[in-house]
């Protein structure tokens, strides 16, 4: 693990915090890297010594968040069953958030097509660091957007229970 940290329990999105400067991440030359520099702005809706939880800066709807893990893993076809404890705790993080920020019961939203979680795949992938989106309420504002994240599994945007079981062999 890179870097240090604050522990920030999951935020409202009008309560987020303002990025700050982070030790041991000049190695990831990504924008999420830069944001984990404090070198980039971001809207920080949770934080602990795995993951971070952040404000999408081209929300797909009211919310989206995404959650990205520290260490630098490049996609979700990078992922090990050795990662599947990080998977998990991202999926977490995840539903905190979402929880924080006016979703009752994650399950069943996600179920009603409300809460949309999810990766990219190649070539929807504009970031470089994995990262999975947390988006509500849905469908997205756009045509294009509804495209780019369905409310379900789909094959360029797997949900995190895909992911566990094609990439961790494991279940979340």
């Amino acid at each position: 693990m890179e870097g240090n940290s604050a522990e920030i329990e999951a935020l409202p999105a009008s309560e987020a915090k303002d990025n700050f400067k982070r030790e041991g991440f000049e190695k990831n030359r990504t924008i999420f890297g830069k944001i984990l520099q404090g070198k980039a702005r971001a809207k920080i809706l949770y934080e602990d010594d795995k993951v971070l939880c952040f404000k999408d800066i081209f929300p797909a709807s009211e919310n989206h968040f995404l959650v990205i893990p520290k260490d630098h893993i490049r996609h979700f076809g990078k992922l090990t069953p050795d990662d599947l404890p990080l998977l998990r705790h991202m999926v977490q993080v995840a539903g905190e958030v979402a929880q924080e920020n006016g979703i009752a019961n994650v399950e069943e939203a996600r179920k009603n097509g409300e809460l949309s979680l999810g990766f990219h795949r190649f070539p929807a992938i504009t970031v470089y660091h994995l990262h999975l989106h947390v988006i509500f309420p849905m469908p997205a504002n756009s045509f294009w957007q509804r495209l780019k994240f369905p409310t379900g599994n789909g094959y360029f945007y797997p949900t995190p229970e895909t992911v566990a079981k094609t990439y961790c062999n494991g279940e979340l």
